[in-house]
């Protein structure tokens, strides 16, 4: 799981649009190479993050101050570790982004999902 930060010069729709449209179809021949299962983007609603602290928290907790969420599920930590030492990779994640996001200010995340309700289908 990556958190992404977009860069301040770069406006949500240009964030959104390059990562949805280019970003995610120079990584998806990567992903099958290397077998990943799951590859999703979440585009945070910064509204809605205030609204839900508001409500549950009483406006107490602290949200995340992300722009975007890239989950990737591969079917072992070997085989996201090869992708992530891909050299196609480093040019995809590494150097394509550089305009559009903070790198600085991204976070990752590795660890093992346990699944206890999908009712979600695949379009």
């Amino acid at each position: 799981m990556s958190f992404i930060k977009r860069n301040e010069n770069v406006t949500d729709e240009d964030f959104r649009k390059n990562w949805e449209k280019e970003h995610s179809q120079k990584m998806l021949p990567l992903l099958k190479k290397y077998g990943a299962l799951y590859y999703s983007q979440t585009y945070i609603s910064h509204d809605g993050q205030r609204a839900i602290s508001q409500s549950l928290f009483e406006d107490k907790s602290r949200t995340l101050d992300y722009d975007g969420i890239a989950t990737i599920v591969f079917p072992s930590l070997q085989a996201a570790e090869d992708f992530s030492k891909d050299t196609e990779h480093s040019k995809t994640v590494k150097d394509d982004p550089k305009v559009w996001i903070q790198a600085g200010a991204a976070r990752i995340m590795a660890g093992e999902e346990v699944v206890f309700l999908n009712q979600i289908s695949s379009k």
